[in-house]
């Protein structure tokens, strides 16, 4: 795509009591996604509490509405695959025994995909980055305060609630900071999460933090125009040699005191910590029911030998909603990174919906969130998705306004 055909930013952008109407809707935004994390952690068990926090999402929704234009167009194949995904749920219910609160599952699904496709169709194809970096620096102080005041077992965060859950949070912080402008807060933010990774002792938020810090390497190094090339090539010498000489004389430390794969009770010898057993039960919920599955978010309850969910996205859809939601999540999931890759020639926006996709797919390697509306990381997920996915039809849209009308051969030939 020619750089004339990147869309402008908006001109209607002007600053009432010296904030944008941008500004303002992101903060709405993610005073919401803050207000849920903190409610999820506080009344986990309060499902009414937690579907009004969940709701309360309609009140920055209908700011966006009155205060942000929005184009709608290229947004069909979000929609497309939100109906795809509650055809799918609704048949894997009606195949099984249900209730009908199960079909609040449904709502919810619905209920963020709406607001996501809102928040891609804004003509500021920033909002959904500004939302997460607002949120980062709303949640950062209280995440700083849980691993201070916080009840740790066995050396663990737990704080009334998993350690996993904590490092979840963390991990939806960590790609909220690289949406930051200001360094000092980036820098901030990610001592804050740094510091709950290795409270929480979460490997698999640890793990899906790894493509969000080579995230922050690539942009600066590529991208960072304040620093000459010589500064660059000398930083990067000196963290290579750094991190040689932290593997090369503190691997013990790393592998028994960060990872704990050593750990009686959670070493590699403990089976995953009992994942091996929700991993092979799941796989049976699926052989039982091996096209749509057992009811959507319905194998937990199934499970029981190891009294676990499946800890694992994939095995989580396959038991769910069988193979063929499990193919509708691959699909969406690949759809939506590849995206991605070419959505903008902003690279930083570029690198932001890149650097989630990629992030949650690894987090779904060790826990069973997939399509989920429980958590400020998995709607951050379905947000950026729908996000690329506009961004990647309406490059497409400007590409052939850019090629033009064929040409048409001369009369008589």
């Amino acid at each position: 795509m020619q750089p004339s055909y990147e869309p402008q930013p908006p001109t209607w952008r002007v600053r009432k009591f010296g904030i944008q109407p941008i500004q303002f809707i992101a903060g709405a935004y993610a005073l919401w996604l803050a207000v849920l994390t903190i409610t999820f952690q506080t009344v986990p068990d309060n499902e009414v509490v937690l579907e009004l926090a969940l709701l309360s999402g309609a009140l920055p929704a209908i700011l966006h509405g009155v205060f942000l234009p929005v184009d709608t167009r290229g947004s069909a194949t979000g929609m497309w695959f939100l109906w795809t995904f509650l055809t799918i749920f609704l048949i894997s219910y009606l195949l099984n025994e249900y209730a009908w609160e199960d079909l609040v599952n449904l709502f919810n699904v619905m209920f963020v995909f709406l607001i996501g496709i809102l928040i891609a169709s804004s003509l500021d194809h920033s909002l959904v980055m500004r939302i997460l970096g607002t949120y980062a620096i709303l949640v950062s102080p209280y995440l700083l305060w849980i691993n201070l005041t916080g009840e740790y077992v066995w050396g663990r965060l737990h704080a009334g609630s998993q350690p996993n859950t904590w490092g979840l949070i963390a991990l939806n912080v960590a790609v909220g900071a690289f949406g930051l402008r200001r360094r000092l807060l980036q820098a901030a933010c990610l001592a804050v999460v740094l510091f709950t990774m290795y409270n929480a002792q979460s490997r698999g938020s640890m793990v899906a933090l790894v493509p969000v810090l080579a995230t922050f390497a690539y942009h600066w190094y590529v991208y960072e125009r304040n620093a000459s090339l010589s500064s660059k090539l000398l930083v990067t010498y000196v963290i290579g040699i750094g991190v040689f000489c932290v593997v090369a004389f503190y691997s013990d430390v790393i592998a028994n005191n960060v990872l704990y794969l050593n750990d009686p009770r959670r070493g590699l010898q403990s089976g995953a910590t009992g994942r091996d057993k929700a991993w092979f039960e799941a796989l049976g919920l699926w052989f039982n029911s091996p096209m749509f599955g057992v009811g959507f978010r319905k194998h937990e309850d199934l499970m029981v030998l190891s009294a676990l969910s499946a800890h694992n996205a994939y095995l989580a859809m396959l038991a769910d909603t069988g193979f063929v939601g499990f193919l509708a999540y691959m699909i969406f999931l690949g759809t939506s990174f590849f995206s991605a890759m070419r959505a903008t020639s902003d690279p930083k926006l570029r690198l932001f919906l890149v650097c989630v996709i990629v992030s949650y797919a690894f987090t779904g390697m060790f826990e069973r969130r997939a399509i989920n509306t429980g958590n400020g990381f998995s709607i951050t997920f379905i947000f950026v998705c729908l996000t690329a996915l506009r961004l990647a039809q309406e490059r497409l849209r400007y590409d052939k306004e850019a090629a033009g009308p064929p040409l048409m051969a001369p009369a008589g030939r």
